[in-house]
Formats: C-alpha cells, sequence, structure tokens
C-alpha cells in the first residue's frame, strides 16, 4: 500500500494543494484493529510524503458509496485488461485522461518481467 500511494502522493499533486482526501474501499480484513492499522499506516504515509502545510484525510468506506472509487476500480480493471488479456481497447480510451501510467512495482528499469 505504501508504494502505490507514495506514487500518487509524488506524482499527481499540483502545486498550491492544501489538502488531500484519501479514499480506499472497505477492507476484507477480519479484525477492526487490525483495518485501524491499515488506515493509520496510510495516514503516516501521507504526513511523510506531503508538504507540512497540506491537510490530508483517509476515508474508509463501501466503494458503492463513492464515484471516485468506482472511477479507480475501472482504471484499474482496463489495465487488467491490458496486461491480462491484451486487450487495449478501454485502456486507450482512458489512457489520454490518466496522469500517468499504470504503477510497475516490480520494475527496476532493466526490462526484466517479474511475473
Amino acid at each position: 500500500m505504501p508504494a502505490l500511494l507514495k506514487f500518487i502522493l509524488r506524482g499527481s499533486l499540483q502545486s498550491g494543494t492544501d489538502r488531500v482526501l484519501v479514499f480506499a474501499d472497505t477492507m476484507p480484513i477480519n479484525t477492526r484493529a487490525k483495518r485501524e492499522g491499515v488506515i493509520k499506516a496510510m495516514k503516516q504515509t501521507c504526513a511523510s510524503d506531503l508538504a507540512v502545510n497540506v491537510e490530508h484525510h483517509v476515508f474508509s468506506h463501501r466503494s458503492e458509496s463513492n464515484k471516485w472509487l468506482q472511477v479507480a476500480d475501472y482504471c484499474c480493471w482496463a489495465a487488467y485488461k491490458k496486461w491480462e488479456h491484451n486487450d487495449t481497447r478501454t485502456y486507450d480510451l482512458l489512457s489520454a485522461r490518466l496522469r500517468a501510467p499504470e504503477l510497475c512495482v516490480t520494475d527496476r528499469g532493466d526490462q526484466t518481467c517479474y511475473y
């Protein structure tokens, strides 16, 4: 989770941003303490990667109640179709609107495919 959040925070914020709201779907974690631990880790990542004057909040609730979570899910589905089924139709439609290409967490710059 920290890698994804850092990718977003470091590469997508416009100058002058004074507030960041992070929305996460409900987490399929079996205890409340573990879920709260994940939220705490997300808040700590925000605190360490954002300027001191940038207010931040982390929310976790069902994706059906937040249109931005639904948009993110659709973008992830398009990337899935691109990589797993070699179907780029939806990804190609979205690519002009993406702030950055999808994050490849295994890419070390040596062109080696790790999956």
